[in-house]
């Protein structure tokens, strides 16, 4: 069986989360880390062999990998997405695609070209509120949709959402556009 050879891109918290996941599944194999402390690429590799790099750079020039898993911080998701689609690989970003529309438009393009699969985690889409609001939309009982707006009450300090070389960039317009896609999605 050929599994799908996945790296990891920013092994802290929600990485771990991503690293039990794929281990979790029979078709996939965590078969590099790229940045993060020695604490969290080894709660990642969990005992395993998996290679560890200090940089993205090196683990795409590097690795023997078909996939990578974006979970840095929400300001680096875009230039290591984007170097992941250009070295030729699919690219899975934990959520926001980007904290900037113009950086989330610029991967879905580069992704097309190249064709190539850049998604985001929108996991929130499954749960019950949300399946039944489509339910709802799919079989005309709320009309035609003119307008979705969806409220999202959490914070996230200014360090969750710079960018490794240090510009805050606003980031509900992303926020908001990918909850409004994604809540209402299959």
């Amino acid at each position: 069986m050929n599994r799908l050879r996945i790296g990891l891109i920013g092994p802290g918290a929600i990485g771990e989360t991503h690293a039990r996941a794929i281990r979790a599944l029979d078709d996939t194999v965590l078969s590099a880390i790229a940045g993060g402390t020695p604490e969290q690429i080894a709660a990642c590799q969990n005992g395993k062999d998996v290679p560890a790099f200090a940089t993205t750079e090196a683990m795409l020039a590097n690795a023997g990998i078909d996939a990578v898993v974006v979970c840095t911080p929400s300001g680096a998701h875009h230039d290591v997405a984007l170097a992941a689609i250009e070295a030729g690989r699919h690219v899975l970003v934990e959520k926001p695609l980007c904290v900037d529309p113009a950086e989330a438009a610029s991967l879905v393009r580069a992704a097309e070209r190249s064709q190539l699969t850049c998604g985001v985690v929108s996991q929130r889409r499954l749960e019950p509120q949300h399946q039944a609001i489509k339910t709802l939309l799919d079989t005309g009982r709320l009309g035609q949709p003119r307008l979705i707006e969806a409220a999202i009450h959490w914070y996230r300090s200014d360090p969750t959402m710079r960018r490794s070389r240090g510009a805050a960039k606003p980031s509900m317009a992303a926020a908001r556009c990918s909850t409004r896609a994604f809540t209402i999605s299959t």
